[in-house]
């Protein structure tokens, strides 16, 4: 008989408790199930049900995130049919997020979001730090289609809603500890408790969290992907008089973390591939010449103050503040060759101020109690430096070594109106505007020769921000642009149980400039990147409650899509483009159901479709070549001066990147009662069909999907609800499958693989 691996027999032990204490259940226990649990939403500036708000929006509250053990933003994805939720390739503290075909895998400061984060009403503009872990956490809505009118910044594609648990005047705890494989050790926990009685309240959260990484450096051996992340936040709410209350947020982060490791799968037609060949060795194997880290330094505060001015009227302030500071060595060709390892040094910091002004006409006896308004005025600013230092050419003697220097600095302006009007009681109307102006100035500094780069001796040897910043730049630009994006609703309410709504929305992403780019071609700026969405749904509750089904059809057509495109370059032998490549449109159907079938069982399982196509895609992906009398099929050509050419191709029969087909996600969850405490088990899997992950190209390597992951669960809570023991798998069934995929142009190329199977056991107290 063959032996099982004791990682895949905990899994398996685990998956079968799960699936097998529900068949039990199935055939023991009486249809006697009560009411799914109501999660209220602040997707349009107001407190509602989930069921009564007409947004595409899925929502995890505490309850549900500790259900599915979320250790950071990732874990949110799979139950949110048409989204995509991974870590940026080798930046450990970026999140890449796709709605519905649409998202963003860049870490550039310089580079907007199609699908924003905010934490707390505050908007994170920038693509690192942007991974949340996720502890001491009230709430996530995960919302789908253009946000123009009521969330953050820009949101071109849909956004994320995080909120932080915040002290309610009673003194309260709680802790949790939790150990897995890959030397997995986290702690996490949070006291509240009453400074001044009914007036003053502070709490304060702690995360430690430790992963020795699952990849292995076959050069020395060693650990790689590695996390060492310390955060604490604190949350002080005062209520000075009965009409104000002000909370105020603080929240500092130190990560000490590996650069996640990823294999190098060149062509032979590349530099790299002309004199290296990956062993094969497993896709947990890699080879890394040079130091490879990523530390992040981060605070940030927030000031959040609701003031009742009338008996109609309320005015909310949120002001936000934050500063990232980064020292990142990466080995980018993926090799133990001295080829390409980089280091990023960079500050960045980003200030934002929203008034909103809302109304309450609850109490009126006219019109006005049919009206629900919201005025707001929006200010947003970043500054960012990056400076970074790189090996170019491992066929050159002596080494070529170089030094980049980027700034940035933006502000955004935005003032904003929504009013919902009851037309009569089973119909609303919705309206709102944005009205947003763009401002960017961008300088770039590229290939400035640094001699005495020492790879293992970074810190002496990389030229700071303030010796780059006093070089003159060779590349200088400014964008000035505004917007101007609409909403109109209709919902409809059939019965107190049935909901549905009709939605056109806009959405914009501001244009960008190339904070990779060496030439005056690549650089941009871009034009801004639009949308227009229209949107059907459904929101329904059958059998008393027990079932909850809620569906949305969706068609989005974009315009001036921003992509960075690797391009070979005369005379670097290969450069990043910022540019508008043309339109698609994307469409598709999203269904979510949960049902409480038996006493205990809840069953849950959602379903995305999704057609994403070009409708226009014309730009250079061959970069430089030579032709007599050349001619572009769709676009422009430049002429490099040296019988070469940019020559603009149609590449409309492209898939985007990211865009699977379907996407299935099913789950099952059961907790039964003893006298010594409660039981409880589950068991998901989430599906997508085949996509492609490379960017804007579709190379075979890059082609990933079409197999499940599967996630478990077992665990015990006491019968005072105090203690809680929870033992988890993810990717229970050990899947090795392709997560990314980075195509360097003439270079190399760079292969990312998903995380093996991880499993733990958290013992967790609440007072």
């Amino acid at each position: 008989m063959t032996e099982v691996p004791k990682g895949h027999a905990l899994c398996l032990t685990m998956l079968y408790a799960s699936l097998g204490s529900a068949g039990a259940t199935a055939q023991s226990t009486e249809a006697s199930a009560g009411p799914i649990e109501e999660i209220v939403v602040t997707a349009r500036y107001r407190a509602e049900s989930l069921q009564d708000s007409p947004v595409a929006v899925t929502a995890f509250n505490e309850s549900s995130l500790e259900s599915i053990v979320a250790l950071d933003l990732r874990a949110v994805g799979p139950a949110s049919p048409n989204v995509r939720i991974q870590q940026v390739n080798q930046f450990p503290n970026s999140a890449a997020i796709s709605i519905r075909g649409m998202g963003t895998q860049d870490i550039e400061s310089t580079t907007e979001t199609r699908a924003g984060v905010s934490v707390n009403g505050v908007f994170l503009s920038r693509p690192v730090a942007s991974m949340i872990d996720l502890f001491d956490v009230e709430r996530i809505e995960v919302l789908r289609g253009p946000q123009g009118t009521t969330f953050g910044k820009n949101s071109l594609a849909g956004g994320i809603n995080v909120n932080t648990i915040r002290p309610d005047g009673t003194f309260d705890y709680k802790a949790e500890i939790t150990a897995g494989n890959y030397g997995r050790a986290d702690f996490r926990g949070a006291i509240q408790a009453p400074i001044v009685a009914d007036r003053l309240s502070g709490r304060l959260s702690v995360l430690m969290q430790n992963y020795d990484g699952h990849n292995e450096n076959r050069v020395d051996g060693k650990d790689l992907d590695g996390q060492n992340t310390d955060a604490v936040r604190g949350t002080l709410v005062w209520t000075p008089t009965d009409t104000v209350t002000a909370t105020v947020i603080t929240h500092w982060v130190e990560a000490r973390n590996e650069a996640p490791g990823g294999v190098g799968d060149s062509d032979p037609n590349q530099l790299l591939g002309l004199f290296f060949t990956e062993p094969d060795d497993g896709t947990h194997t890699v080879g890394r010449d040079t130091p490879t880290f990523h530390d992040t330094d981060q605070w940030s505060a927030t000031a959040i103050v609701d003031w009742d001015v009338s008996y109609s009227w309320t005015l909310t302030s949120i002001t936000g503040y934050q500063s990232t500071d980064d020292w990142v060595a990466n080995d980018f060709d993926n090799s133990e060759v001295a080829m390409f390892s980089t280091f990023r040094d960079q500050v960045h910091d980003q200030f934002s101020q929203e008034l909103r002004l809302h109304s309450n006409f609850a109490g009126s006896d006219d019109w006005r109690r049919n009206l629900d308004l919201v005025f707001g005025l929006y200010y947003f600013e970043q500054e960012h430096e990056l400076v970074q230092a790189y090996y170019l050419d491992p066929m050159v003697a002596p080494r070529l070594t170089y030094a980049d220097y980027t700034t940035q600095t933006n502000d955004s302006r935005a003032a904003f109106g929504q009013a919902i009007y009851a037309l009569n009681e089973d119909l609303n109307l919705t309206l709102g505007v944005r009205h947003t102006r763009e401002n960017k100035d961008f300088e770039r500094n590229p290939f400035v020769p640094v001699p005495g780069l020492d790879l293992q001796n970074p810190a002496d040897t990389v030229p700071s921000i303030g010796q780059m910043a006093r070089i003159p730049r060779t590349l200088i630009g400014d964008l000035d642009s505004d917007n101007t994006s609409f909403k109109l609703g209709l919902d409809h309410h059939w019965n107190d149980n049935l909901m549905g709504y009709l939605t056109f929305a806009q959405g914009f992403k501001a244009g960008e400039f190339g904070s990779r780019a060496s030439s005056e071609f690549a650089f941009g700026p871009t034009e801004d990147e639009e949308a227009e969405s229209y949107e059907i749904g459904m929101k329904s509750e059958w059998l008393d409650g027990r079932l909850r089904v809620n569906a949305t059809a969706f068609r989005t057509k974009y315009e001036n899509l921003q992509f960075a495109v690797f391009i070979p370059s005369a005379g670097t032998t290969q450069e990043t483009a910022i540019d508008n490549i043309g339109e698609s449109t994307n469409q598709g159907l999203e269904l979510e159901a949960i049902a409480a079938v038996l006493d205990g069982l809840t069953l849950q399982a959602s379903l995305g479709y999704l057609d994403a196509e070009y409708d226009e895609f014309c730009a250079s992906i061959a970069g430089p070549v030579a032709a007599t009398n050349p001619v572009s099929e769709c676009g422009e050509v430049l002429d490099l001066g040296n019988g070469t050419y940019i020559i603009e191709t149609d590449n409309t029969d492209y898939e985007l990147s990211r865009a699977p087909e379907w996407q299935a996600y099913l789950a099952a969850e059961y907790e039964f009662y003893t006298d010594f405490g409660s039981v409880f088990a589950r068991a998901s899997g989430e599906y997508e069909s085949h996509y492609y992950v490379g960017g804007v190209n579709n190379p075979a390597k890059a082609r990933t999907g079409d197999f499940w992951l599967m996630d478990a669960s077992l665990g015990w809570r006491s019968l005072d609800q105090k203690w809680r023991v929870q033992a988890w798998c993810k990717n229970c069934t050990d899947k090795d499958y392709v997560n990314g995929f980075v195509p360097t142009a003439t270079l190399f190329n760079q292969k990312f693989y998903g995380q093996p199977r991880t499993y733990g056991l958290s013992l967790g107290y609440q007072y």
